[in-house]
């Protein structure tokens, strides 16, 4: 066993500094609102961030990381303090999260285009909705928040990557009016070679996003994308 994975495994069995006993309690029949977050959110976002990349590889670690080690660990061990830092919004940038009453249930993050140079695309990723929250719209209302704020900064175009085999995010990409400009191929933390496509649409088409029908967990594979220049968003 590499030193890496050793010290994953030895630190995933310490109690995690903070867990979902310490949340706001929250049942799926609450009222939902959506906000863009701030450093007064890091603890709960920390939580939902750490429950996302626990339970799928595909997302890369929102924090700068050794070659081949473990995102879980990478961002297991950042202080309070770094997840406040990195949940400040900017003009370019900012995570958004919806809210059952005070509980954070689903994250996921608005950027601008890096690639883009004529600065008019806004990419959007890093999507998660707890388990108990599937189903009722929450990724509909993130992605309808976003590009709220998209058109305030007049952004023109939504840029998004999903992995190729990601059926049920593709599906939703589809009907919300996205569509396919090219592919990309890419390599996860994991060492993972993916395929994944590349899809746009206009910024201004709001009020058309549709949930993943299928039962199989969309939401939870998300598409996802790091706030600095592009460690691969699939």
């Amino acid at each position: 066993m590499s030193k890496a994975n050793q010290a994953f495994q030895i630190s995933a069995n310490r109690p995690a500094p903070y867990d979902l006993s310490e949340t706001v309690s929250a049942q799926p029949n609450q009222r939902l609102h959506t906000r863009s977050l701030d450093t007064g959110d890091a603890q709960q976002f920390r939580i939902v961030r750490l429950e996302a990349i626990s339970k799928t590889n595909v997302f890369v670690s929102l924090f700068p990381s050794e070659a081949g080690v473990p995102p879980q660990q990478t961002e297991a061990e950042q202080p309070l303090a770094a997840w406040e830092a990195l949940l400040v919004p900017t003009e370019h940038s900012s995570f958004f999260g919806v809210f059952a009453g005070e509980r954070l249930i689903a994250i996921s993050l608005v950027h601008a285009a890096l690639e883009d140079t004529s600065g008019k695309s806004v990419g959007m990723g890093a999507a998660y909705v707890l388990d108990d929250f599937r189903k009722r719209g929450v990724l509909t209302l993130l992605f309808e928040a976003m590009a709220s704020w998209a058109t305030e900064r007049g952004f023109e175009r939504i840029v998004c990557q999903c992995r190729k085999d990601n059926d049920p995010i593709k599906r939703f990409l589809q009907k919300s009016s996205f569509v396919q400009t090219g592919t990309e191929i890419g390599r996860m933390c994991s060492g993972e070679v993916v395929e994944g496509l590349r899809m746009e649409r206009p910024v201004h088409v709001l009020a058309s996003f549709v949930e993943p029908s299928s039962h199989d967990d969309g939401e939870n594979k998300g598409i996802t994308a790091t706030p600095r220049p592009p460690a691969f968003r699939l």
